[in-house]
């Protein structure tokens, strides 16, 4: 073997035991993709999943899912709620189109999908996860109690409470409520299936003061308040 071969050889075992990369970060899942773009963006019409610095303005709110990476590890939040729009492009159906008008939201397409049982925030989870093939599912009560303690302060959420000025303005859109740390309507809003078939975070016409602790057990029942949020683990 010639001695330029064997450096050759010498060079690349000692890249790979230090850990050296040269691909690309975008989507790739790399080491130092999260760290440098905390942001995950899925277009719902080809589940193509791409790494954002930020969260992007131009976006089709009911043809792209955005994702916020929780903590420091490969878990990633949905910035808000699944919207109706989105969960007509997930799922086809419309769970909310039976509720009274006091329960309808001029938002539209930008309100959360609400009057869902267990069973189809379950479904909208693997759809998404079968569309993307990524590990797509409900939020735990656990990843949302985090999400909501790195948001502001508890002080801040409660005071000035307007129910239908803070939440029933949608929630891509949201301006009254504001980002909760990257995440929108995390408190009030609509109640979120947990995976372990909670509810979690109160909705808009719940409390103020217990929509932090609100975590009801009411198995698969339809409820007009009842909202779902998508994590996933990625890569």
């Amino acid at each position: 073997m010639r001695p330029a071969h064997l450096l050759s050889i010498v060079a690349i075992v000692s890249c790979l035991l230090a850990g050296c990369s040269g691909g690309s970060s975008t989507g790739s899942g790399g080491s130092n993709d999260a760290d440098l773009r905390p942001y995950l963006a899925m277009d719902l019409t080809s589940g193509q999943i791409t790494y954002r610095q930020s969260p992007g303005a131009s976006d089709t709110p009911d043809q792209v899912i955005l994702f916020k990476q929780l903590g420091t590890g490969g878990t990633y939040l949905a910035t808000t709620e699944v919207t109706r729009g989105q969960w007509q492009s997930i799922m086809g159906t419309t769970p909310w189109s039976s509720l009274p008008g006091a329960f309808q939201s001029a938002a539209g397409a930008l309100a959360p999908a609400d009057n869902l049982t267990f069973a189809e925030a379950q479904a909208a989870a693997t759809a998404v996860a079968h569309l993307s093939g990524r590990r797509v599912r409900l939020a735990t009560a656990a990843e949302l109690a985090s999400a909501q303690d790195a948001g502001v302060a508890l002080s801040t959420r409660i005071t000035g409470w307007n129910v239908r000025e803070a939440n029933r303005s949608g929630t891509v859109a949201v301006t009254a409520a504001g980002a909760e740390n990257g995440w929108y309507g995390l408190i009030g809003n609509v109640r979120e299936w947990s995976s372990d078939g909670q509810l979690s975070g109160g909705g808009w016409m719940d409390n103020a003061a217990i929509c932090p602790a609100s975590i009801d057990t009411i198995g698969s029942e339809r409820h007009p308040l009842s909202g779902v949020r998508l994590a996933i683990a990625y890569p």
